[in-house]
């Protein structure tokens, strides 16, 4: 058993990678704030912001930008801040061998989800998600997007954990890998 435990960790250790998102920075006003934008970047912000605005014609076009380019920028700036390697069940390992911090799957949602809770959308309806709860290996957390009002499942699925910091995004429905469960209303 203990050349099994050994075996794996040896494995993690080096075949993990340090992810380092370079030009993130935090502003004075604790908004997070690129130095340098890349195409796929933006590419990605727009795609997200008309797949939100897609769930409703009363969604705000301005706050559904700012909810995309929020999401994404701060999923690279806790990335940074967490000291994250991939993939993400190595970080898990590393948080929870005390050798790290931050980098949870809950602590990617909720962290994200404070920092978008800091501008108050009007258009928008902001839910924590689960997926197989109380099971210790694949229990997941996640945040829904949605037009202010609809149901969690109307909407969209951020989740930042997945990738290491690069912002997966789906329709909740349509997530292949997590079937999302209700969790809590948040705005």
């Amino acid at each position: 058993m203990k050349t099994l435990l050994l075996s794996i960790i040896a494995l993690f250790i080096f075949t993990g990678c340090s992810v380092k998102y370079d030009h993130v920075m935090l502003s004075e006003d604790s908004r997070v704030k690129l130095t340098k934008e890349d195409i796929q970047t933006k590419q990605k912000i727009e795609t997200l912001a008309q797949m939100i605005q897609s769930l409703s014609p009363k969604i705000n076009k301005i706050e559904a930008y700012n909810i995309a380019q929020n999401s994404i920028y701060y999923s690279m700036h806790l990335a940074n801040s967490y000291d994250l390697v991939k993939p993400p069940s190595f970080q898990n390992f590393l948080v929870n061998q005390n050798l790290r911090q931050r980098g949870l799957c809950h602590q990617w949602a909720t962290d994200i989800l404070d920092y978008l809770k800091k501008d108050k959308y009007e258009t928008i309806g902001i839910y924590k998600v689960i997926s197989n709860e109380g099971d210790y290996f694949t229990e997941h957390h996640a945040i829904s997007i949605t037009a202010r009002g609809e149901p969690y499942d109307k909407g969209i699925v951020l989740d930042a954990w997945r990738n290491s910091g690069d912002l997966y995004f789906a329709y909740v429905t349509e997530d292949k890998e997590y079937k999302w469960h209700y969790r809590k209303r948040v705005q």
